[in-house]
């Protein structure tokens, strides 16, 4: 199993839908060898740890602030700009005004020894075969509400 820092790598440099393929294609070949049961699934998650500092959080409007000037300025030399964050309503997370600038898709997050730490939630679904083939993932921030 390759270091979560070369899979980092790998994802920044090919993207995301090639690492989506790459998972697909590997859980179709897991079917194909009949690894995959298919007749009972199990669904689980659990917080991650990201790979970033709380040192690392900085206010939020600053980021988007200098995220909105390289957006006008792609815009006006015709390239892609970065969508800004919106929050509804009266809750406010610390992830609503202060980000990560090493890691920006991590959010704070408590421990469950105490302290914390900058981190994400993954939802696995898992065959109840014998393998236990991980069939689909998803990744979201820690400080998700609703």
């Amino acid at each position: 199993m390759p270091d979560h820092s070369s899979l980092t790598r790998i994802r920044e440099r090919y993207g995301v839908e090639v690492f989506r393929r790459f998972f697909d294609a590997i859980v179709e070949q897991c079917q194909q060898e009949k690894l995959v049961w298919g007749r009972e699934l199990y669904i689980d998650s659990t917080q991650v740890n990201a790979n970033a500092d709380l040192d690392s959080l900085t206010p939020r409007f600053a980021v988007e602030a200098r995220a909105a000037m390289q957006a006008h300025l792609a815009a006006l030399f015709a390239e892609e700009g970065r969508q800004q964050r919106e929050v509804h309503g009266l809750y406010q997370r610390t992830a609503d005004f202060k980000v990560s600038t090493t890691d920006p898709d991590a959010s704070p997050m408590r421990l469950k020894g105490g302290g914390t730490h900058l981190g994400y939630h993954t939802h696995y679904v898992v065959d109840g075969g014998k393998a236990r083939i991980i069939l689909q993932v998803l990744v979201t921030p820690k400080a998700r509400h609703g």
